[in-house]
């Protein structure tokens, strides 16, 4: 594991990060980790589709093929 620093994050940021773990019942730590943890899924679930895309696979919901 890595540690992420990030800094110039303004109090409203940090509030609203905060109330939206307190309201999860995380610690806030936990809640960005899970977020960032979200958007790596989504960026390698991207790039799968456009591998698949460029071999010729891939899903399609056109029903007619």
């Amino acid at each position: 594991m890595v540690n992420i620093h990030i800094r110039d994050v303004s109090e409203k940021v940090r509030d609203n990060l905060a109330a939206s773990a307190r309201e999860r019942g995380q610690s806030m730590q936990t809640y960005i980790k899970h977020l960032l943890e979200e958007d790596s899924q989504r960026h390698d679930n991207a790039r799968l589709l456009e591998n698949l895309a460029a071999m010729g696979g891939g899903y399609s919901r056109d029903t007619n093929h």
